[in-house]
């Protein structure tokens, strides 16, 4: 409550772009150069948020997380989970957030909101938005620098090999839509043969590091600080063999990609899993956490909602420095899907349509 009166009262007295919007930020990111060019802009900070001592553990069951909006025996993606709950949520405009191991792009897909995590050269931290502009806009804000509607249509590159990962049918099939979405707006689309999933939690492995004295009690972490300690420790003539492997196979994706290319994929094998389920599928955070670990250019998009009500949405990666494709794919998908809708949790039986409940009351 103070940080909001005060936010209420500061806002009384900015100008600049961001005037009337609010935002958020978590503990580790509360930086000067993270908010401070969003503050000259006129937006205001209504708090700083707890932040998940451990960026593996995607598990919401204790009180490090917070459970997702849409329902909450699901979770809600990661340390940067509370962020996004609340984006999605309606509780602030944006939020100021890392990318911890793929948890901003992850947590992003399981809410059901915009989430970039921009080229690290331009800027340190990402965001989470509920509209495409308002994405484009703090990203420019935040950068300083404004993207200009590419020439030419985003060329697609799609995943066909996502083995070892097995991603749910009904992702599959949204995939497929996006897909079908781009090629009649007259963009191309070829499968990619470079293959990134095969070796991917290797690979992300060498980018890795544990912090001082991690010691986790959830499989994720333990498979992670294991495997860590094999190449890097025991075997670190193997660790620098995975390096090399990892940063070719980065050389050779970028090189594809070159100025107009994207990938589509899934940004996790579901939509958000149940609390317990996460324990059976300790690597699928793989699927966002290696385009994070390449620090290449990412946004999840939201792409509507799954049999069981939960949100779905596509991952966009594209080369460093190519932020201006992803927010031209990003709009059309908008335009298809109409973007963000603001969480309603099945727990408190709210009306998924408001209005509707409102002329009913008043008949």
């Amino acid at each position: 409550a103070p940080s909001f009166q005060e936010a209420s009262y500061n806002a009384q007295a900015v100008q600049g772009s961001l005037v009337g919007s609010t935002f958020i930020v978590s503990e580790v990111d509360n930086c000067e150069q993270a908010t401070e060019p969003l503050l000259d802009e006129g937006a205001q900070l209504l708090g700083e948020l707890h932040h998940g001592k451990d960026p593996l553990c995607l598990d919401c069951d204790h009180e490090e997380r917070t459970p997702n909006p849409w329902n909450f025996d699901h979770v809600s993606g990661g340390t940067s989970g509370t962020c996004a709950s609340i984006i999605a949520s309606g509780g602030a405009n944006f939020s100021v957030c890392d990318d911890h191991c793929g948890s901003l792009i992850l947590s992003g897909n399981f809410c059901g909101v915009y989430a970039l995590r921009p080229t690290s050269q331009r800027s340190s931290r990402g965001w989470h938005c509920r509209s495409i502009a308002d994405t484009k806009n703090i990203f420019e804000i935040a950068s300083g620098i404004v993207e200009e509607v590419p020439e030419h249509r985003p060329f697609f590159w799609y995943v066909e090999d996502l083995l070892p990962y097995e991603v749910d049918e009904e992702l599959l099939r949204n995939i497929n839509t996006c897909k079908e979405i781009f090629l009649s707006e007259g963009c191309s689309m070829q499968p990619l043969t470079v293959p990134i999933f095969r070796n991917a939690f290797t690979a992300w492995v060498s980018h890795w590091e544990p912090c001082k004295d991690y010691r986790p009690e959830h499989l994720t972490g333990i498979m992670a600080l294991e495997a860590y300690e094999y190449y890097f420790l025991h075997h670190p003539e193997k660790g620098e063999k995975i390096q090399k492997m990892s940063l070719e196979i980065r050389s050779t994706l970028i090189d594809v990609l070159g100025s107009n290319g994207i990938i589509i994929c899934p940004a996790y094998t579901s939509v958000a899993p149940k609390m317990e389920q996460t324990k059976i599928r300790p690597l699928d955070f793989i699927l966002s956490a290696i385009f994070a670990a390449w620090n290449l250019p990412s946004i999840n998009v939201p792409t509507g909602f799954s049999v069981t009500g939960l949100p779905m949405g596509v991952q966009l990666v594209g080369a460093p420095g190519t932020e201006q494709n992803l927010f031209a794919a990003a709009e059309i998908l908008e335009q298809e899907f109409r973007g963000c809708v603001r969480a309603q949790p099945v727990s408190l039986k709210l009306p998924f349509n408001p209005r509707r409940t409102q002329k009913n009351h008043k008949a």
